[in-house]
This record gives C-alpha cells, sequence and structure tokens, in this order.
C-alpha cells in the first residue's frame, strides 16, 4: 500500500513540474489548466488521505458509543475490526474485534 502511495504522490508531483517546465517555456495557461488541477489533486489528495483514516484501538470506547454492527479487516493488521457511533456528536470511531 505505501508503494501505491508514493507512486501516486510522484505522478502528481511530475504533472506539477511538469505544468511549471511548460509554463517556463511559453505555454498558455489555460493548456496548464488540466495538469496543474489533477498534479494537485492526485499528490494533496494522496498526502492528506492518510489523515481520514483512523488506527483501530484496542478494547471498547467507553460509554455512549453504540455498535453499528458494520464489520471489516484492518488492511494493515489484517484483524477484524468493530464500527462504534456516538450519536451526540456524530463521530465513529474503530475498535480491534478479535
Amino acid at each position: 500500500m505505501l508503494v501505491l502511495r508514493s507512486i501516486l504522490i510522484a505522478i502528481g508531483i511530475a504533472m506539477l513540474a511538469l505544468a511549471a517546465w511548460l509554463a517556463g517555456c511559453g505555454a498558455p495557461a489555460a493548456s496548464l489548466l488540466g495538469l496543474i488541477i489533477f498534479g494537485a489533486i492526485l499528490s494533496l489528495g494522496t498526502l492528506l488521505e492518510r489523515g481520514a483514516y483512523k488506527e483501530p484501538k484496542e478494547g471498547h470506547p467507553g460509554a455512549g458509543w453504540i455498535d453499528t454492527g458494520e464489520r471489516f479487516f484492518d488492511p494493515e493488521t489484517g484483524r477484524k475490526v468493530a464500527v462504534f457511533y456516538q450519536p451526540h456528536t456524530g463521530e465513529r470511531t474503530y475498535v480491534h474485534n478479535g
């Protein structure tokens, strides 16, 4: 997974570098817009995506948390994960389940 992330970030940065080089060569800005937008989305989106992923915790999250019944396997550890929901805040948390 880390290799794929690195490749996507590298492609995004290469697209941005190519846009900068073409701009330096006199290419019109309108023709570079696609390279700039997709390069930025690809590199920044891949970098920021990790911030959205919450590492599963051990044990029950505490009072007020409701088990949603959702289960999946954590791709990092291969362990089963349960999803809990806090109705007052809308927050979700992930707990290793076995």
